[in-house]
């Protein structure tokens, strides 16, 4: 968070190991990180594990009144059962721009006007340019409201946390 700040970013922190009190330990250590945009809730949960999402969000909220919690779903469809995950809600198509309309209009629909939808679009080095841009277009004329850039790269099942990579393209 303080590589963040410096730079004048802002992060959504995701916890390595998940419960109600593992988040709200992080909520008294870094609410008040001047880094922080967003504490991310469950990744992509599946319909087993809604009661932990649903753990975390109302421990963060009850934790922190100035964050809200991010969740992301590649499932459009269960968009509308994930959505109430979370405050802000965003899909991720896989970086395949050609369902980045399709899947926003869907995660627009699915939260009824009652929460942000982010588009998370993959980067992870073999994108075509125009193609990003393309996507990013798409996400926003179809009234994303944020749109994160997502480098993971972790090719043949890697261990689990090393994926990330600095990929000048």
């Amino acid at each position: 968070l303080d590589l963040a700040a410096a730079h004048g970013l802002k992060a959504v922190f995701e916890l390595n190991h998940k419960s109600a009190q593992i988040a709200r330990d992080a909520v008294a250590k870094f609410a008040s990180h001047p880094a922080l945009l967003m504490w991310y809730g469950l990744d992509e949960p599946a319909e087993g594990s809604y009661s932990m999402a649903g753990a975390l969000r109302d421990a963060y909220h009850t934790s922190d009144g100035q964050h809200p919690v991010y969740s992301v779903s590649c499932r459009p469809d269960i968009f509308a059962e994930q959505a109430e995950l979370a405050d802000v809600f965003a899909h991720d198509p896989y970086g395949k721009p050609q369902q980045v309309a399709e899947w926003m209009t869907r995660a627009v629909a699915a939260v009824q006007g009652r929460k942000p939808v982010f588009c998370v679009l993959g980067c992870f080095g073999q994108e075509r340019a125009d193609e990003l841009r393309s996507a990013a277009y798409l996400a926003l004329a179809h009234d994303a409201r944020g749109i994160l850039w997502y480098p993971w790269h972790q090719m043949g099942g890697g261990p689990l946390g090393v994926g990330l990579k600095n990929s000048p393209t």
